[in-house]
């Protein structure tokens, strides 16, 4: 089993986020349209596939909480986040 992506979330990709970066090509910045608990974009970050990326969520409590996560974090990655309406 792979390395833990993300925040525990429902319907969480932190069980397949390596198979998907696998098949992905190497990009400047990585979308993850569906950001849920993160784990595409933790495990895009990881990789050294994307310098950057964006994370969207529409639950505005999931969002403040990645947000916050990231923002402790390392400042060695770039993440933007965006709620959308």
């Amino acid at each position: 089993m792979g390395a833990k992506y993300g925040m525990p979330y429902k319907g969480s990709k932190d069980k397949i986020a390596e198979g998907i970066m696998h098949v992905l090509p190497d990009s400047e910045i990585f979308v993850d349209l569906f950001g849920g608990g993160g784990a595409m974009t933790d495990c895009a970050l990881t990789s050294g596939k994307f310098r950057k990326a964006i994370y969207n969520e529409l639950d505005s409590v999931v969002f403040d909480g990645f947000r916050k996560a990231v923002s402790s974090g390392s400042t060695s990655t770039c993440v933007s986040t965006v709620a959308t309406p």
